[in-house]
């Protein structure tokens, strides 16, 4: 079974950490140095926040290519192996004709409220039939769909979340497991860097604390 490492990806936050916190001792040692020139000093401290700005902008790249590579990893366990050309259009034509007929279904429902209903009793059928084809034309079409009906119906996407997960094999269960755990923590991590960047570009280093992975916080006791 495939395995997902988030090692790299869920220790920038206390890599980001430790950089704001060993700078700041760096950046009164320049100030305190009396052998300089106020103008020396400005310039010591600029090239030290020049360097904090890179060290955050590499850390940047790093959290964007390990949360891409997690992402393909998983999606390619979802997805399954890509069909040939040929075979790839014969499907986009089979699931355009079957999103016809489900939209024409969909569209006699004219309250928000039978058309939730509507799409649940749909979802229950898929889910009791193991039609995954339909369930997954579901989970691509709606968002559209419901936008312009103007139907604000996160639930709907819970209830496919149930629908699909007894249908999935445990690799897949894994592959979802692992996009859920992306979607919680990558915003923390670029969350992270940023509040230091800011942090770097103000010269106020001492940030109270930074949001780490698995909603943990880190406190930097200064």
């Amino acid at each position: 079974m495939a395995t997902f490492d988030f090692s790299t990806l869920s220790g920038i936050p206390e890599q980001v950490a430790n950089l704001l916190f060993g700078v700041y001792p760096r950046y009164t040692e320049i100030e305190l140095d009396s052998t300089l020139t106020r103008e020396g000093k400005n310039q010591a401290q600029d090239k030290l926040i020049s360097a904090v700005i890179a060290e955050l902008d590499r850390l940047q790249v790093v959290a964007e290519s390990e949360a891409d590579r997690i992402q393909k990893q998983a999606e390619k366990i979802l997805n399954g192996a890509q069909p040939d050309p040929q075979t790839a259009v014969l499907n986009e034509l089979k699931a355009q004709r079957a999103w016809g007929r489900i939209r024409r279904k969909l569209d006699v429902f004219g309250e928000a409220s039978s058309l939730l209903r509507g799409i649940e009793d749909m979802i229950d059928q898929a889910s009791r039939n193991a039609d995954r084809f339909t369930l997954a034309l579901l989970r691509e079409e709606l968002p559209d769909y419901l936008a312009a009906r103007r139907v604000t119906a996160p639930q709907v996407f819970d209830w496919l979340d149930r629908a699909e997960i007894p249908l999935l094999t445990p690799e897949q269960r894994e592959a979802r497991k692992a996009l859920a755990v992306l979607e919680e923590n990558y915003p923390r991590v670029q969350a992270a860097i940023s509040m230091a960047r800011g942090a770097a570009e103000k010269k106020s280093f001492k940030v109270a604390a930074l949001p780490g992975w698995d909603n943990a916080t880190l406190h930097l006791n200064w």
